[in-house]
């Protein structure tokens, strides 16, 4: 009987010293605690990366001052004009840019815009320049009016 008492015990401290390792208080040493780590560096910011600009992205150039230019203007109602002719209708820009650039091949466009115009417009009449092989394109925005734009 003293033997099984003996060996519960035994167990018993055994299970115990067991536990307290798993905890991670068997291996604590005694002593001062351990010195602060170190603080990070300061993260510098860094230059964000280059996006394309509008030229490359659309693959154009800009006209050079001078030489044959297309002057097309969209005003805030959408009234559309090409070389201070207006045109209506998508078939009727189309006939009036081709006869421009057949009149001066290799002649630069340029794109006067209303503030208030609809991106939309503007980039439908980049499609039809683009279209005609006109690749030197400058933007022009045009302070906006007092007339209320079109919804």
């Amino acid at each position: 009987m003293l033997v099984r008492a003996f060996g519960r015990s035994i167990a018993v401290c055994l299970l115990v010293a067991a536990m307290l390792t798993a905890c991670g208080r068997g291996d604590r040493a005694e002593g001062p605690p351990p010195p602060p780590a170190p603080a990070p560096a300061p993260v510098r910011p860094s230059a964000p990366p280059a996006l394309p600009t509008l030229q490359e992205a659309i693959g154009i150039d800009t006209p050079p001052a001078g030489g044959p230019t297309i002057h097309v203007t969209v005003d805030a109602h959408g009234g559309i004009t090409v070389d201070g002719q207006p045109v209506v209708g998508d078939a009727a820009l189309r006939e009036r840019i081709h006869r421009a650039v057949a009149a001066a091949p290799g002649a630069a466009a340029v794109i006067a815009a209303d503030g208030r115009a609809r991106y939309s417009q503007v980039i439908a009449v980049m499609d039809v320049l683009k279209s005609e092989n006109v690749s030197r394109l400058a933007l022009q925005e045009e302070p906006a009016a007092s007339a209320p734009a079109r919804p």
